[in-house]
């Protein structure tokens, strides 16, 4: 007979920051393009495999359309059939959409959220580079911990 399964990762408790600590977040981001991507994560819900999949073209009449995910590299389906269905875009997450598309180009098509070279960009690269330095602040100093002068 063939090998059991392995055994599926134990289930964790999950968390929902509230909307003043959402905010506090997006303010410390000192880059427009951390701080949009924040905002679409937080004001969504997409997935992580989502949010690098959503396209401008997708974009349109205040709701974000989500037809693929991207793990890795590779593009497939959203992780369930109702992560398909159209996400409503709230007004303050519609203005830091319309500001980042401009700061973008005004392009039509491609990744929301793109790389140098126009491909999706990868997360893990966003928030060890921007996200988390940022968000990193000291409550004795409050600067970040690079721009710190103490240990």
């Amino acid at each position: 007979m063939g090998e059991d399964p392995p055994a599926a990762r134990p289930k964790s408790e999950t968390h929902a920051y509230s909307l003043d600590e959402i905010m506090t977040m997006i303010d410390a981001l000192g880059d427009p393009f951390a701080a949009t991507l924040i905002g679409t994560a937080a004001f969504t819900g997409a997935r992580r495999r989502e949010l690098r999949a959503m396209r401008w073209d997708g974009y349109r009449n205040q709701e974000i359309m989500v037809s693929s995910s991207i793990w890795h590299g590779i593009e497939t389906d959203p992780k369930t059939e109702k992560s398909k269905a159209p996400i409503p875009v709230i007004p303050r997450l519609a203005k830091m959409l319309e500001a980042h598309r401009v700061r973008m180009g005004n392009p039509i098509g491609g990744p929301i959220f793109p790389n140098g070279n126009g491909k999706p960009i990868c997360l893990d690269a966003v928030a060890r580079r921007m996200i988390i330095p940022a968000l990193n602040v000291c409550g004795v100093c409050s600067r970040t911990e690079s721009d710190q002068g103490h240990p």
